[in-house]
């Protein structure tokens, strides 16, 4: 099982759980092992041998750590992709395209481009106003 499922992680023992672990481990050198968290003191290697965090800041400031312990357990997928009941489902897709809207009206913005960034808030609220 090289790319588990988000399905098969919940299932999954912790020795394998934790064979993935050592495995992303081997793929740091010594630097990325001992950076310090700057508010907790933590470190990357203090989170691969108990798998828990000092603080919530450590998401963060460990991302680049993170990513690819995040790809393998999500089927090489950064962004969670579990299920979720089908409301939820429609409520997470009409957010992600009202976010992708508004980062195309925000360049349309910047480059001057006013009738296309009006069309992309018209329909910015259209996608708001959905029920």
């Amino acid at each position: 099982m090289i790319n588990p499922s988000p399905d098969d992680v919940i299932m999954m023992p912790l020795a394998v759980l934790k064979a993935l672990v050592l495995k992303v481990k081997e793929d740091f050198d010594k630097k990325r092992m001992n950076k310090k968290c700057p508010r907790c003191g933590k470190t990357w290697k203090d989170f691969l041998e108990t798998g828990k965090f000092g603080c919530a800041y450590e998401y963060e400031y460990f991302r680049v750590e993170l990513t690819p312990l995040m790809k393998k357990l999500h089927d090489g997928k950064f962004i969670h992709s579990g299920k979720l009941p089908p409301q939820a489902q429609n409520e997470q897709v009409k957010i992600i395209k009202i976010k992708v809207l508004e980062e195309e009206m925000k360049e349309m913005i910047k480059v001057e481009n006013y009738e296309r960034a009006a069309e992309l808030r018209d329909r910015i609220k259209e996608i708001q106003d959905e029920e």
